[in-house]
């Protein structure tokens, strides 16, 4: 037996392990367009059982099929080689000890460096064998010479550049007329209109008490609850019971607690279903808040499949909402999660505070804010008004892809329910009809006295411009407005009071 052979032959199956693994969570197939890249094939693998895994892989690359534990098991069942690799519970195993894709470069790396290291020592004991069976050394010396010149200019990593990664990463997202992406599936509309989808990003911009949290609790509930009751204007969907994850900043622990009661009482239901999960983050430092917000979208993804994630203060996941290189980190983070894992992140923030209050508050805070604008596939605006001394909240959308909203909700306090509500059209006209009835009860009275009882319709439009203070075109107005009312009857000419 030779020395090379009882040293072992150099391998690391953790990194082979992970670098499979991540090819499994990675829905965009990016780690294995890279390795195939790279020249990582079968035989890269110094386990039997990681060849034919990685074997099943490339297939399924090469196909443009779905890359997961589910699609490789069955391509492996398919060929008779599925207990060849452990079955299911060791594919499992290996999909399950990955969390993210970030070191999987780094992975295949290793894998390749020691691929190289047992050609590099097979193709010299080859060549040792060689000369001791009586082959031409010159043949002999110069055959090994071209092998591991060949192997010294991969280890050197000729091939092995940023362009050429990021070259074959442009090509699996070229335009493929053959094979169109899915339809994205809607997620949450606002009064009919689409406003969330799948894989993309949402913002909703309002001042302090304008209506976020509510809108967000009317989210969650009209997912929960009869699609008959009211949710502000907001209506989802979530037929297969994938993961809504909700995680807030910035209330306290007892706030937080509430906002969970009034999503449940909006719905009218006793208790939360077990895919709504609700997260209170206040107490933890920015940096791990991130690192758990952006963990679990990936863990549920992997449980049950994440419908979508809810940051309540996505400013609190910075450091520093105008350092430029820190959003521009979380915002690639935010773009990567919502690419691989098909969630919709929909992230609440404040207006800027700089702006005068006559200005019409629609800027996000910083340059975070500005970043989330710009990415979103609609920014929802809250704000507020006194309509009849009445306070009165109005949903609408700044930047929609699926287009304007043409009668965005309006909302109010409902002392009967205890809480905010839509407040229809026909509320909104019987409201105005009230309040115009008085005014223009009183302006007709000064139009009779005791001893008139009828006016001709001459007569009333200038008692009416006079006692108004009104041109004759509004007094003309006017007449039409009290008949509708029931203010005036008409009979044959003649207008009486009603």
């Amino acid at each position: 037996m030779n020395r090379a052979s009882e040293r072992g032959s150099p391998a690391n199956l953790d990194a082979e392990a992970g670098l499979i693994g991540s090819c499994l969570i990675d829905e965009s197939q990016s780690v294995i367009a890279t390795a195939l890249s790279l020249d990582i094939t079968p035989l890269s693998f110094f386990s039997p059982r990681h060849q034919v895994l990685f074997e099943a892989i490339a297939s399924l690359h090469s196909a443009k099929s779905g890359i997961d534990e589910i699609t490789v098991a069955e391509w492996l069942h398919s060929r008779g080689q599925l207990e060849a690799v452990g079955g299911h519970a060791e594919i499992n195993a290996i999909g399950n000890r990955v969390e993210t894709t970030a070191h999987s470069r780094f992975w295949i790396e290793i894998v390749k460096e020691k691929e190289i290291a047992r050609r590099s020592i097979s193709e010299a004991t080859t060549a040792v064998e060689r000369i001791y069976r009586g082959d031409d050394i010159a043949n002999v010396l110069e055959s090994a010479s071209m092998s591991l010149a060949d192997l010294a200019g991969k280890a050197g990593g000729k091939r092995d550049t940023k362009g050429e990664q990021l070259a074959q990463l442009l090509q699996s997202r070229r335009f493929d007329m053959a094979n169109p992406p899915p339809t994205p599936i809607p997620i949450v509309s606002l009064c009919g209109k689409t406003i969330f989808t799948e894989g993309n990003i949402s913002a909703f911009i309002a001042g302090k008490s304008s209506g976020k949290t509510s809108s967000v609790t009317a989210i969650i509930a009209s997912m929960i609850g009869p699609k008959s009751y009211d949710y502000l204007g907001f209506l989802g969907d979530n037929p297969h019971g994938k993961s809504v994850l909700y995680f807030d900043t910035e209330q306290s622990q007892f706030d937080f607690h509430q906002m969970q009661r009034r999503i449940m009482w909006r719905a009218r239901v006793d208790s939360l279903p077990p895919w709504v999960e609700p997260y209170h983050l206040k107490p933890f430092k920015t940096l791990d808040r991130r690192k758990m917000v952006m963990d679990r979208i990936k863990a549920a993804t992997k449980e049950r499949g994440c419908l979508m994630a809810i940051i309540d203060g996505a400013v609190d996941l910075v450091t520093n909402f105008n350092d430029i290189a820190e959003c521009n980190d979380f915002m690639d983070e935010l773009m990567e999660v919502t690419d691989s894992t098909k969630a919709h992140v929909h992230c609440t923030l404040h207006v800027n505070p700089g702006q005068k209050r006559n200005e019409h508050q629609d800027k996000a805070r910083g340059h975070l804010g500005t970043f989330l604008e710009q990415r979103s596939e609609v920014v929802l605006l809250s704000t507020k008004k006194r309509v009849q001394n009445v306070e009165e909240m109005v949903i609408d959308t700044k930047d929609a892809r699926h287009g304007i909203l043409h009668n965005p909700p309006r909302i109010r306090w409902n002392d009967s329910y205890k809480m905010l509500m839509t407040y229809s059209v026909e509320a909104q006209e019987a409201d105005e009809d009230r309040a115009s009835m008085g005014k223009l009860a009183t302006v007709l009275a000064m139009c009779y006295d005791g001893l008139v009882e009828h006016l001709t319709y001459s007569e009333l439009v200038s008692g009416l411009a006079k006692a108004g203070g009104w041109t004759p075109a509004t007094a003309k107005n006017r007449v039409t407005e009290m008949k509708r009312l029931g203010l005036v009857t008409e009979v044959n000419g003649l207008y009486s009071r009603a």
